[in-house]
């Protein structure tokens, strides 16, 4: 991920987390659109917010390594129950608004695997280099 996109993410990463939150808490409302979307916003958000000082701190690389190894299984598990949902429905296709959804979480989840292999690369030729 580019140097300025990280920029934006770290220090805009209350957005995320915010609209994520919000989304969650009103998508009963809409038929549980949005919740997919909401936890990968909310991931999003929590992982630019952790790793503010990426470029100065060793040793942040194995924090990023523990959060790609969980939200890796979270996003796999997500999807294993939408795609359960869609074959409980007879392989109906699931509305737009569910695919809207998902595609939605992700290329925020994209986004976040992005960033936390540029965290992990970055910070671990820092901590090679100060050892």
């Amino acid at each position: 991920m580019k140097s300025h996109y990280m920029h934006v993410l770290i220090t805009h990463y209350r957005w995320p987390l915010v609209l994520g939150l919000i989304l969650c808490a009103a998508s009963p409302s809409f038929h549980s659109f949005g919740v997919f979307s909401a936890w990968m916003a909310m991931g999003l958000g929590a992982t630019g917010g952790t790793f503010r000082e990426w470029r100065s701190e060793p040793g942040l690389w194995m924090l990023s390594v523990f959060f790609l190894s969980i939200f890796a299984p979270l996003w796999a598990i997500l999807i294993s129950g939408i795609v359960l949902d869609v074959m409980r429905q007879g392989f109906a296709p699931p509305p737009l608004l569910h695919l809207l959804d998902f595609s939605i979480g992700a290329l925020l989840f994209g986004l976040q695997v992005r960033f936390l292999a540029t965290v992990t690369i970055t910070n671990w030729k820092i901590s090679r280099n100060t050892v």
